[in-house]
């Protein structure tokens, strides 16, 4: 006799939902006298599937810095605005291992040689490394590469009584960061990463002062326009309006570290120069989105009082 078999409806697995997983598979060889420097194994475009945990591979005789870059903020709830922030976390690889990724979400993956105190350090053989990284995206499409860095803007703040102000950036922008002054009595000194981005120590903007920096031990210069020589608001910098809403002076620093000085007259911007020959500094920026930039504005106060109006922000 014949029998039907019925059997359950319900098979294992069958509630998930079918999603393409999200592989990164790369790898790189460190050339023999580069690995001082972190050089990039994983770099995920913008708008690409961030990668998720996995391993690297090392082989070679040096133990390796991984310098990542995770995202964080994200959720699967479509009536939310995801918000990511990025921060960069760093471990290390020892030589000739394989070992794990940390959980999380990244969007880069920079790597160096390190000695035996975990400082990078050039090798001497080459290196090779790679990464191989698969997950499933457990909500609809997947965690993306934001923009590589996110515009900033530390607002407008004020500096007196020779008090310096300083702020660090994370990464930097591609079209360069612009610092903004407003009335300012009478001399400025700024610097990215500790180096001023002018020939001297100390920048005066009013007629007839440069002497007491120089008197003060201060290699000094004062700023004036490029095409007449004439000084910058009628050399009496510290009358111009702390309302206004355009600033006196504009400094970009580029990308590149080049340096360009602008200020205002007759409704616009004129560009600037030093008076004795002094000259502005070609920078440079640490451009990858996991090493820091310190901006410092100071002022010194041989000349007091001291004022100005500062805001920096990204280009």
């Amino acid at each position: 006799m014949n029998s039907i078999q019925f059997f359950n409806s319900t098979s294992s697995g069958s509630d998930k939902k079918a999603s393409k997983p999200v592989v990164i598979q790369e790898s790189l060889t460190i050339a023999n006298g580069t690995g001082g420097v972190l050089q990039p194994l994983v770099d995920v475009p913008a708008g690409d599937c961030a990668g998720y945990g996995g391993q690297i591979v090392n082989k070679g005789c040096y133990d390796l810095q991984v310098t990542a870059k995770y995202l964080d903020g994200g959720d699967c709830d479509s009536c939310t605005v995801d918000t990511l922030t990025t921060t960069c976390v760093t471990f290390y690889v020892p030589a000739n291992s394989v070992f794990p990724v940390p959980d999380g979400f990244f969007v880069k993956l920079l790597v160096g040689t390190v000695d035996s105190n975990k400082a990078l350090v050039n090798n001497t053989t080459a290196v090779d490394v790679s990464i191989y990284s698969a997950h499933a995206p457990s909500c609809n499409g997947c965690v993306a590469a934001p923009a590589s860095t996110p515009a900033f803007d530390g607002g407008r703040v004020t500096v007196q009584g020779g008090a310096g102000w300083s702020t660090e950036i994370n990464g930097f922008p591609t079209g360069g960061v612009n610092v903004w002054l407003w009335n300012v009595d009478n001399n400025f000194n700024l610097s990215l990463n500790g180096q001023s981005i002018a020939s001297v120590q100390e920048i005066n903007m009013e007629e007839g002062k440069l002497q007491t920096y120089l008197d003060g031990g201060l290699t000094a210069d004062d700023l004036i326009f490029t095409s007449d020589n004439a000084y910058i608001f009628g050399g009496f910098p510290y009358d111009y309006p702390s309302d206004a809403v355009d600033p006196l002076v504009k400094v970009n620093i580029s990308a590149a570290g080049a340096v360009t000085v602008t200020a205002w007259r007759d409704d616009a911007y004129e560009p600037v120069k030093f008076k004795n020959g002094a000259t502005f500094r070609t920078l440079a920026p640490v451009t990858d989105e996991c090493g820091t930039n310190a901006i410092n504005f100071g002022q010194s106060d041989l000349e007091s009082p001291t004022n100005a109006q500062v805001r920096v922000f990204s280009a």
